[in-house]
């Protein structure tokens, strides 16, 4: 019966996050009303991507298009991962569906649900998002 009741903590402490963005509670350094955002994606071929932090990152779909995913929680070791995967249906990534999750030395992370996508018009635009995620 412990074993029972510790896995039914565990989860519901793991459901907390998610449960807090689904409630539409993001932080407001997550939040970009000068930035255009979409509800989807053509994702052909993934060109690049960085981690801003623990909950962000930007894609580049080609060399003049870049796109910011903000999750729904922290997703460990999205700073430091080797790869990512993000699920698309018919290469199309849409927002409060679609998943990314980090890849690493024999390590695959627990996917988090994109929560929102902005779309990102030249490197001002992924500077500025940057520096407000970061608090600089």
């Amino acid at each position: 019966m412990k074993n029972h009741t510790f896995i039914a903590l565990l989860f519901a402490a793991l459901s907390m996050p998610a449960l807090a963005g689904a409630a539409g509670q993001l932080d407001p350094k997550y939040q970009f009303a000068g930035l255009e955002e979409v509800k989807r994606f053509q994702n052909w071929s993934l060109q690049g991507w960085y981690p801003i932090d623990r909950q962000s990152l930007i894609v580049r779909t080609s060399p003049a298009t870049a796109y910011l995913l903000i999750l729904d929680r922290q997703l460990h070791g999205l700073r430091f991962s080797e790869g990512i995967a993000i699920s698309s249906t018919g290469s199309t990534v849409y927002g409060k569906f679609d998943t990314v999750r980090t890849h690493g030395r024999q390590r695959i992370s627990i996917p988090a649900q994109i929560t929102k996508i902005y779309k990102l018009q030249g490197r001002e635009q992924r500077e500025l998002v940057k520096a407000q995620i970061r608090g600089a």
